[in-house]
């Protein structure tokens, strides 16, 4: 009985080792929880940054959408109102009606004719800005996609050498 009982009897000198070593292991422990805890917390402002970042990018292209929308809308309409002049013009002069503006008829072919080079002229520089305008959309919305791309790729290239620096400082520790 002797003998099993020094057994299970440990020194004071061991019994302050285990204390220590278990000491030791909480500490650590408690150390591993705060940054585990620190990186959840930084991961949630970064994620609150890039969708603040990605709102501000959508609604930056909402609004040239609307502007760039309510000037085709302005242009659609004067090319209307025009067709509907000359649309009219064409009925009354086939119609044998008379139009006189207070000029001879040949000066006032002269001037609508060159009043309608002008507004087909205006219309080929409105087409080609909306295909312009339209190019434009497609290289910003290329632009925001390479951007978001990017934002992923630096917050995964930021998070995985924190993440590696931890776990060898834990494993440093542990050791």
């Amino acid at each position: 009985m002797g003998s099993s009982g020094s057994k299970n009897k440990s020194t004071p000198f061991e019994q302050n080792i285990a204390e220590n070593s278990n000491g030791v292991l909480r500490e650590k422990i408690r150390l591993l929880q705060e940054e585990m805890k620190e990186t959840r917390r930084i991961k949630r402002e970064k994620v609150g940054w890039q969708l603040l970042e990605t709102n501000m990018v959508v609604e930056h292209l909402r609004e040239e959408q609307a502007r760039r929308d309510a000037t085709v809308h302005r242009w659609k309409q004067l090319y209307l109102a025009i067709k509907t002049e000359l649309d009219d013009l064409i009925l009354r002069t086939h119609r044998g009606e008379r139009v006189y503006w207070g000029v001879e008829e040949e000066d006032m072919m002269e001037g609508l004719q060159r009043e309608l080079k002008t507004k087909e002229e205006t219309i080929k520089i409105l087409k080609a800005r909306l295909i312009d305008m339209e190019q434009n959309e497609a290289n910003r919305k290329r632009e925001v996609d390479i951007l978001r791309q990017s934002l992923r790729i630096m917050s995964n290239a930021k998070r995985a050498p924190s993440v590696t620096k931890s776990l060898s400082q834990s494993f440093c520790v542990s050791k």
